[in-house]
């Protein structure tokens, strides 16, 4: 901040109040910031009490495929998407609704860890990355292009790790998975408010590629929701790893 002086060393009123402006702007600045810090260092993790136990985590009978990842199918309709236009370049269209096909990927690991992405298309919304120039994929709103998104995103992600400024923060989307006997049961982490609580999902395997999630509970209010959700196996080599902090040493259970 540009802060005049009056000549000869005497400061006028007008600078002496924005001396104080200045002031107080740091104080507001450091109070922000303290109550940041102090927000981000009272990151809950709850439901530990819920967790799968540690030795019945993973598959017991190879009943399900690991070397790859699992996806679910469902279509959204949009009124705000991007589409090429005639110069092939990427433009936000607002001009109707567009029905578009959507994957929710979750990776299942043979430690008995989980990792839930977020929702892919086939469209350029997913701007995370720049995936014409890093994979050569263009607008393609089927299943296939969701895919190939999903795919050239984990290939291309960041190295380095999220930065939170709470450890705790990184197990939003993780968790731990059993199956065993056709049952399959996933117990995933989500934010609310800045902490974190369990979600459990039960269901059954229908064969050593695709299971279906029938029934969704909080173990936050224990409201369960009947569903129906097919999710289907995907081959992929060198899929990434993430560091699961339940079965590290920041959730003790």
């Amino acid at each position: 901040m540009y802060i005049a002086y009056a000549p000869f060393g005497k400061q006028t009123h007008h600078t002496i109040d924005v001396v104080l402006n200045s002031k107080k702007m740091k104080n507001n600045l450091f109070s922000v910031f303290t109550i940041l810090l102090i927000c981000s260092s009272c990151v809950s993790i709850y439901n530990k009490e819920f967790l799968i136990s540690r030795n019945e985590i993973g598959i017991t009978n190879n009943e399900i495929r690991l070397d790859g990842y699992y996806y679910r199918i469902s279509k959204i309709k949009e009124f705000n998407h991007y589409s090429l236009d005639k110069n092939l370049k990427y433009k936000l269209d607002s001009s109707k609704f567009k029905e578009i096909i959507k994957i929710s990927p979750i990776i299942l690991y043979s430690d008995g860890s989980l990792k839930q992405m977020p929702y892919f298309t086939g469209l350029q919304k997913n701007n995370t990355l720049d995936f014409n120039e890093l994979c050569y994929l263009n607008d393609d709103n089927t299943l296939k292009g969701a895919l190939n998104h999903f795919e050239c995103y984990l290939r291309n992600m960041p190295k380095e790790k999220y930065n939170f400024m709470n450890k705790n923060s990184e197990i939003w989307g993780q968790g731990i998975f059993t199956s065993n006997n056709k049952h399959i049961k996933l117990q995933i982490y989500y934010n609310r408010l800045g902490d974190f609580y369990l979600l459990e999902e039960t269901g059954k395997v229908i064969n050593d590629s695709t299971f279906i999630v029938e029934k969704r509970k909080s173990m936050r209010t224990k409201k369960e929701w009947i569903v129906s959700e097919k999710y289907h196996y995907r081959k992929m080599t060198q899929v990434p790893k993430f560091n699961s902090l339940i079965l590290g040493d920041n959730v003790n259970y």
